[in-house]
């Protein structure tokens, strides 16, 4: 419910306090059923013709969106999204990741991976790469040369990170996402 998702994310609700809400959504293709964000009049177009159940937006763009759209206002929209994102998409537990690599993945001799990270099956990482602690890349994914991965970073399967790229701590990357260029 949607009272329920604004304690969460400290949020005054306009709109129906009661309204499920199941999914998470862009603006323009948001269901009667999404929550989805407006973080910049950019979107304007898509903001006002959105069919979002909720819309996390702050209290400068409220007005901006349909009388269909319950409001969810809050000081830092983008936190918010942050948080809501998580509550649908929550990190496996620490019981749910292997440490260590699989034996089918495929490791430069020159890449530091640390001894508390999980590398899945079909991995396969570069020369020079460096994976810190806790960090889980699932099968497939490709990690380049000289590729740094912060603690607790979490790669969904076959993510493809390109030669060089820097990956901070506690990053959630998606399926099939391709960083780098």
């Amino acid at each position: 419910q949607l009272r329920d998702l604004a304690a969460e994310i400290e949020a005054e609700v306009f709109g129906d306090p009661d309204q499920w809400v199941d999914a998470l959504s862009d603006l323009s293709s948001a269901t009667p059923a999404s929550v989805s964000v407006y973080l910049n009049r950019q979107w304007r177009d898509s903001a006002r013709q959105t069919r979002a159940a909720a819309v996390i937006v702050d209290a400068t763009l409220a007005s901006e969106l349909p009388e269909t759209a319950a409001r969810l206002v809050v000081a830092d929209p983008r936190a918010a999204w942050c948080t809501v994102i998580r509550l649908f998409h929550p990190r496996p537990s620490e019981n749910a990741a292997s440490i260590g690599v699989h034996d089918s993945a495929l490791v430069d001799e020159t890449a530091k991976i640390s001894k508390a990270a999980g590398i899945g099956p079909f991995v396969s990482i570069g020369a020079g790469a460096e994976i810190a602690d806790d960090v889980q890349i699932g099968h497939g994914c490709y990690i380049g040369d000289q590729v740094r991965i912060g603690r607790g970073t979490i790669l969904m399967p076959m993510v493809c990170i390109l030669d060089g790229v820097r990956l901070g701590a506690e990053c959630w990357v998606g399926p099939g996402a391709k960083i780098g260029s």
